[in-house]
């Protein structure tokens, strides 16, 4: 098996970091640390669940991470100069933690099956406990991923399990299919409890003290959908789950289990408020939408965490967050890039800069046929005072919008030059992957002139229009991002009007998902650092954004996307799947899909007396992983 592919990739052993660091004072003037024992953090966003079978953004992960295990993890690379304590920054190389061993076919833990097949096996490791003592088993890690796949809830992550391990995206197909009928809604308690036991009880299995995967097929990236900071990979205590109302583990039940609060209320699992892990850290107290509250855990199988306590509050407002950091109130914070300068070079606060990442954040994503039937984001629905359903379908008017974004400014402006455009939705640091070809569109306004004349055949010229962009509430690029279209496209025509409004997270995700956001910003982070992950959320028919983003782009998708995506992960071959994916990005490129905003990169704020904060470019934010951090100066 030629495993090559991921050697190309970027962040490899061999790529290079370039650190900036500003540290104010010598010893003698170091400021006094406070609350040694209890590490504050300053962010904006708040935690959608605490399910990792439910769970797919930033927030809720950062939870997930440090109170839950996966098999694998990656290496923690500490960013502060000090070599001796580096790991490195690598997403190709794992390291054991709740799996004693790396599988790799040179172990002979990694096995091709007659049939074309893989064979993925995990030896658990024994003496480890959850937080309320029970004993970790393999029996934990077999009912953590065949939850994963029967619970599936829409716009979700169970994908990542269920493709590789059954070859279908979604559990309801897996069950038409074995029925043979169009829709899962005609198929019996029959049907689905056989697709339970023909395709998702052997996928996953208990053979001593070790856990068998069965691949039908291989799958390049297997092993990082299985490693740290992959939430939906988290192992779960069987019988905790159990005990708080959730899925006890039988094929006869699964359908009661699928689907939680048809993916859109992430209160309805049973483990939406509860966490029970076997992580460095225990979760003392979740109060929604405003902090979050972790206690070590003493029992922890590793040295137990240098830090006592964690607590980390949602603070919308970036006056109270900077004024608190500044005050070392917050040891860590969320600083936007363009509030940067009035933290820089500032007494005790050290930033750090040019950190490579693994992500496209932020794209703006057009809905075709958009939903607008009581949906005041489109107003009446009609041209004028409202957009009609198919706005968007246009692709002169999606091309006008893609002119219509001052890219530089953006970069001088708001990335106060830390950051860089792109062209696709592969990231420009996934060598050889990304598409460096592809012609970037710019700033334009006498072109998106020109083609918003065009577009509906001069309706939408001659009547105008109006709609709103909402973004998260304390996410101050994507506000801003939203006011640049905003104001460049009201310049082309008194009659047009685009509205700005920010809301909470919870209420953001919730209007994505039910497809009534006209025009909406936001960003993905790798879940695992392979093309796939991101050609996958962005053009796939059933795709993350893509998948919300109405019939006109799902018709797209499956006429012109689907069929390449599928090709790029039936080879391992490198060239192969360069080809495919080039072209994968020239379809997004030339139909004008989404709008490829400027990239930033990577940047820490942190008081110059915390230490050792690891740093990997799969860790979303710097508190996704907390264990290794403590305060204080070295010597």
């Amino acid at each position: 098996m030629n495993y090559d592919w991921k050697r190309n990739l970027v962040f490899g052993l061999s790529f290079l970091l370039v650190i900036s660091l500003f540290v104010a004072g010598f010893a003698q003037d170091r400021p006094e640390v406070k609350n040694p024992d209890t590490l504050n953090v300053a962010w904006f966003g708040s935690a959608n669940t605490m399910d990792p079978a439910y769970a797919y953004d930033t927030s809720s992960g950062n939870i997930i991470m440090n109170v839950y295990e996966n098999l694998l993890r990656y290496p923690y690379g500490i960013v502060d100069g000090n070599e001796k304590k580096t790991e490195g920054y690598s997403v190709s190389e794992f390291k054991p933690l709740l799996s004693t061993k790396v599988p790799s076919q040179e172990n002979g833990l990694i096995r091709t099956t007659a049939d074309g097949g893989m064979i993925y096996e995990f030896p658990i490791r024994e003496g480890v406990t959850f937080h309320n003592g029970n004993k970790l088993t393999p029996e934990d890690v077999e009912y953590t991923f065949e939850r994963v796949m029967i619970q599936d809830r829409s716009g979700g992550p169970a994908w990542m399990i269920l493709q590789p391990l059954t070859q279908y995206k979604s559990v309801k197909n897996l069950v038409t299919d074995v029925a043979g009928v169009d829709k899962y809604e005609n198929t019996t308690k029959e049907d689905r409890v056989a697709a339970f036991k023909s395709y998702i009880d052997p996928a996953v299995e208990v053979k001593g003290q070790s856990v068998i995967f069965r691949l039908p097929k291989p799958y390049p990236p297997f092993l990082n959908i299985l490693t740290q900071s992959a939430g939906w990979s988290a192992i779960v205590d069987k019988q905790w789950v159990e005990e708080q109302g959730g899925w006890p583990g039988t094929a006869e039940t699964w359908p009661e289990y699928h689907n939680p609060g048809g993916g859109q209320a992430a209160e309805e699992s049973p483990l939406y408020d509860k966490a029970m892990g076997t992580g460095p850290f225990k979760l003392e107290r979740w109060d929604v939408g405003t902090e979050i509250v972790f206690t070590r855990y003493e029992d922890y199988w590793r040295e137990p965490a240098k830090m006592k306590r964690v607590v980390v509050q949602k603070i919308k407002e970036w006056g109270t967050r900077r004024l608190k950091f500044i005050n070392g109130q917050a040891d860590i914070a969320y600083v936007p890039l363009q509030f940067m300068g009035q933290v820089e070079g500032a007494e005790g606060i050290t930033v750090q800069k040019h950190l490579p990442t693994i992500q496209m954040n932020p794209a703006a994503f057009f809905t075709q046929d958009v939903i607008t039937e009581n949906n005041d984001l489109t107003g009446s629905g009609t041209w004028g005072d409202g957009v009609p359903s198919d706005f968007f379908n246009d692709i002169k008017v999606r091309k006008a919008f893609n002119y219509a974004f001052q890219y530089q400014a953006f970069i001088d402006q708001v990335l106060q030059g830390l950051g860089y455009k792109t062209n696709g939705p592969v990231p420009k640091n996934m060598q050889p992957f990304y598409n460096e070809d592809l012609e970037l569109y710019g700033y334009d306004l006498d072109k998106a002139e020109q083609l918003l004349k065009e577009a509906h055949d001069g309706e939408l010229w001659e009547k105008g229009f109006t709609f709103t962009i909402l973004y998260n509430t304390g996410n101050e690029s994507r506000k801003t991002a939203a006011e640049i279209f905003e104001a460049n496209i009201e310049k082309l025509n008194d009659k047009f009007e685009i509205k700005v409004r920010g809301v909470d997270w919870s209420t953001y995700l919730d209007q994505m998902i039910s497809t009534k956001l006209p025009l909406f910003i936001i960003g993905w982070l790798a879940d695992f650092p392979d093309p796939h992950n991101f050609v996958t959320p962005f053009m796939a028919s059933d795709g993350t954004f893509s998948g919300w983003q109405g019939e006109g782009m799902k018709e797209m998708a499956q006429n012109q996307f689907d069929p390449l995506i599928q090709k790029a992960m039936e080879t391992v071959d490198t060239e192969e799947r360069k080809k495919i994916y080039y072209e994968l990005q020239k379809l997004a490129h030339d139909l004008a899909i989404d709008v490829w905003l400027p990239q930033q990169e990577g940047t820490r704020f942190v008081r110059s007396w915390v230490q050792d904060v690891p740093f990997n470019p799969m860790f979303a934010n710097t508190h996704s992983y907390l264990y290794p951090i403590w305060k204080g100066y070295e010597e």
